[in-house]
């Protein structure tokens, strides 16, 4: 978990955010994604209350090992994120990409493992399946928009112009770099 916390640091302290964000489109609804963001608040009190109900019982939970990674990690940072894409700051553009992703990701997994289980006759929360689903399909939804308006072309580019700064391609018939244009001997 520490690896994966200082990688975290490195990237974030080594990709310019501010190049990132000049690259959003103005239409690039920067609430819905800071809204899909902070569905993981929503986690708090189910995590707590399982988290008290084991200490109690004196058990641990079968996910015990979620909460801390959960509580101390990922929940503070979407929430962070969301912040940051509220007030479309730099940061939060970065941030906001990288978290949006992993929200997807845990949406489709943990709903999965739970359809899993209801389908299985097992014991399950049909309540957290629908969390599940909350943070996965508008986190789908969220994450398309998001990167469908992240770019040159949601800059009012054409579809297909090269990136700024690209070089663009040579004419037809005219030779590049010391080859010879197709056709030509």
């Amino acid at each position: 978990m520490g690896l994966g916390a200082w990688s975290l640091v490195g990237l974030l302290a080594g990709t310019d955010a501010k190049a990132l964000a000049a690259l959003a489109d103005a239409r690039l609804p920067v609430r819905f994604c800071a809204a899909v963001l902070a569905v993981p608040l929503l986690f708090v009190p189910i995590w707590l209350s399982m988290l008290f109900a084991g200490i109690a019982a004196k058990k641990a939970a079968p996910a015990a090992t979620v909460f801390p990674l959960d509580l101390c990690f990922l929940i503070p940072a979407a929430a962070w994120a969301a912040a940051a894409l509220w007030r479309r700051k730099p940061i939060g553009y970065l941030a906001g990409g990288i978290l949006l992703v992993k929200a997807v990701i845990s949406g489709v997994v943990l709903a999965g493992g739970t359809l899993y289980q209801l389908l299985a006759g097992e014991r399950a929360n049909p309540g957290e399946l629908a969390l599940y689903l909350v943070l996965a399909l508008p986190g789908a939804a969220a994450l398309g928009l998001f990167l469908k308006r992240l770019g040159p072309a949601g800059k009012g580019a054409a579809p297909g112009a090269a990136a700024p700064g690209a070089t663009p391609p040579a004419a037809p018939g005219t030779a590049t770099h010391g080859a010879s244009a197709p056709g030509a001997r």
